[in-house]
């Protein structure tokens, strides 16, 4: 029996998903006093993403996961949780 997950393509194409994720979310970190203004100064949600797309360039993707991200993720030790789990994942897929 042939089980995708057992595919190293797909497992590749997963953790450089989850890549791009990590990167976005660091990414945001970066300007982080500055998201809710974008955020609250828009209508409703599609808005709110688009402008958050605009102002730094984040794909679709990376803005509604830092739309949706919860608050207490925004920790000093979640962003180090995530900035170890980007440098795993670079080095898993070298």
């Amino acid at each position: 029996m042939y089980l995708v997950e057992d595919d190293p393509d797909w497992i590749r194409e997963r953790l450089q998903e989850r890549l791009h994720i990590v990167d976005g979310v660091l990414k945001a970190f970066e300007s982080w006093d500055e998201l809710p203004a974008v955020v609250w100064s828009a209508a409703n949600r599609v808005d709110a993403r688009r402008g958050l797309m605009d102002r730094f360039g984040f794909d679709e993707q990376i803005a509604q996961y830092v739309m949706d991200m919860p608050i207490a993720r925004t920790t000093e030790s979640s962003r180090a949780d995530l900035a170890e789990e980007a440098a795993n994942l670079r080095a898993e897929l070298d």
